[in-house]
């Protein structure tokens, strides 16, 4: 039976909502998320019609995947668990070594399948660029004509004064990698703190220690608007974020003001950015992704970064773009329309 795979989360509402339109559509899926097992039913490596897994009691073979989609997470491999007896048995490092052994195997497997299939049809993502580099993406979109904003990784206090003596309006500092959720409690309560861009002036520099752990920092651009990017196949939606006159969201729209929430628009970028986003994510090796710019007071689209999985149910709302039906066409072979989009 044809089927469309979808590896995801099991938290991801963005997967929820592409999945009811793949109903409407009357589409066939399968969504594995890492809470499902998944076990090796059969695998020949040099005879496709032989690999078949099951997930959750259901068989399904490979061959028979029609599209594939990687929004998040992966395969959650089952291995039959040691008994503590067995366990006993066995000296405490060795079993530790094993098992990590049999991760690495299993990690092998995975990225065999997931090249199986992006060699074999239409897929959505990318399971390899799930992790995107900001400092590799940054220098990338500045070979294809995109403006970027000065960066430095920094550990000197006394250098970063230097820096910092450049911009008097301030700079910036943001993490490197992807943002960890930070579970803090306090009360009996837990709460979850990200990873926000914060804004640092001189007079701040007073706090820092002389060295510390390399850190990313940028000049504080003078904005209009926050520009949210989402990009499908060679198409690219915009929106604005108009974010730059509520202090809590003025450097991180992230920083949502929910009594006042910050206005989104239907936003169009210049041709010659888009062609140059265009350039920038075949480079990548992504066809979809969600791109971040600001546009400066100087009227220029400083490029930011790009998440491979990032939400685009902000973009898709407040715009009316239905991006969820884009994503469900694409995986179902129907033609995308030709409206609303460049």
């Amino acid at each position: 039976m044809k089927l469309i795979l979808i590896i995801s989360d099991e938290y991801d509402g963005t997967t929820s909502d592409v999945c009811r339109c793949l109903k409407y559509l009357n589409q066939n899926f399968l969504r594995i998320n890492p809470i499902d097992d998944v076990k090796i039913k059969n695998f020949h490596l040099f005879d496709e019609n032989e690999i078949t897994l099951n997930c959750n009691g259901t068989d399904f073979k490979l061959k028979d995947v029609v599209s594939f989609w990687h929004r998040r997470g992966t395969l959650n491999i089952e291995s039959p668990e040691l008994t503590n007896t067995q366990k006993q048995k066995r000296n405490i490092f060795s079993y530790g070594a094993a098992i990590r052994q049999v991760q690495k195997d299993h990690s092998r497997i995975r990225d065999y399948l997931f090249t199986f299939l992006m060699k074999r049809v239409p897929t959505l993502g990318n399971y390899f660029k799930r992790h995107n580099n900001k400092l590799l993406d940054l220098s990338l979109a500045r070979q294809v004509g995109l403006t970027t904003p000065e960066t430095i990784i920094e550990t000197s206090k006394s250098r970063l004064e230097e820096f910092i003596k450049k911009y008097p309006s301030g700079i910036i500092t943001k993490i490197i990698s992807d943002p960890e959720i930070c579970t803090i409690k306090k009360d009996s309560k837990l709460f979850g703190y990200n990873f926000f861009t914060n804004k640092i002036q001189e007079s701040d520099l007073a706090n820092f220690p002389d060295s510390f752990s390399p850190s990313l920092f940028q000049p504080l651009i003078s904005k209009k608007a926050d520009i949210r990017v989402f990009f499908i196949n060679s198409k690219i939606y915009s929106m604005a974020i108009l974010s730059q006159s509520d202090k809590q969201t003025s450097v991180d729209f992230r920083r949502y003001n929910h009594k006042i929430p910050n206005r989104k628009v239907p936003f169009k970028v210049p041709q010659s950015v888009e062609n140059s986003i265009r350039q920038l994510m075949h480079k990548i090796e992504l066809n979809t992704g969600s791109i971040d710019f600001i546009y400066g007071t100087d009227d220029k689209f400083y490029f930011l970064e790009v998440n491979p999985v990032g939400q685009f149910g902000m973009v898709s709302e407040p715009c009316n773009y239905y991006l969820e039906m884009e994503v469900a066409k694409f995986l179902s072979g129907v033609n995308l329309p030709e409206t609303i989009v460049s």
